[in-house]
């Protein structure tokens, strides 16, 4: 006999308790019923020892957590239990956080008011290895990186794609080449 698809575990982890309570009450009435809040924490080092102490499948937690930001907290998640997956919510876009996080090997990147059907699907794929990051979300910090580019404001190397004419591939046609700015 074939039962229910097993549940996923899911850390909640927002310095805001109200966005905490709302959310795990929104999660629980989704007809699915297949995502279960195991915890909640409202700051990074909280996220941690919750996480160690639930072993949750994902963690949802606010890029601006205290003690200890989000990105810190998905790089740690990533040595500690590397089954779990993180998932970022900001209330902010720029390149700094989006690159931080994709390095730090989150699984999502979503603005902090998002759907509870959205994060739901997010969440129900990020245990498959799936990543997303919201697009309203990628536009914004490619404007900031673009913004900041042009001003002479980035401190950090990067990597750009240029067209260099001098470049082709085998077929002759011009390719973008990787550079290091």
């Amino acid at each position: 006999m074939i039962g229910p698809p097993p549940r996923i575990r899911l850390l909640l982890a927002d310095h805001d308790r109200r966005i905490r309570e709302l959310r795990t009450k929104l999660l629980a009435l989704l007809p699915e019923g297949d995502i279960e809040v195991v915890a909640q924490a409202a700051t990074g080092p909280q996220a941690l020892a919750m996480a160690i102490a639930h072993r949750p499948d994902v963690v949802v937690a606010d890029l601006d957590l205290p003690g200890l930001d989000g990105i810190r907290v998905a790089e740690a998640l990533g040595s500690l239990l590397p089954n779990s997956r993180a998932v970022l919510v900001t209330a902010r876009a720029d390149a700094t956080g989006l690159t931080g996080a994709l390095a730090a090997g989150v699984s999502a990147f979503l603005p902090k008011a998002v759907s509870v059907t959205e994060l739901a699907a997010v969440v129900r794929a990020a245990p498959a290895g799936r990543c997303h990051v919201d697009p309203g979300l990628l536009g914004d910090a490619i404007s900031t990186a673009g913004e900041a580019a042009l001003a002479g404001e980035l401190g950090h190397p990067g990597t750009a794609l240029r067209a260099e004419p001098s470049v082709r591939d085998e077929t002759g046609m011009e390719k973008a080449r990787s550079e290091s700015f």
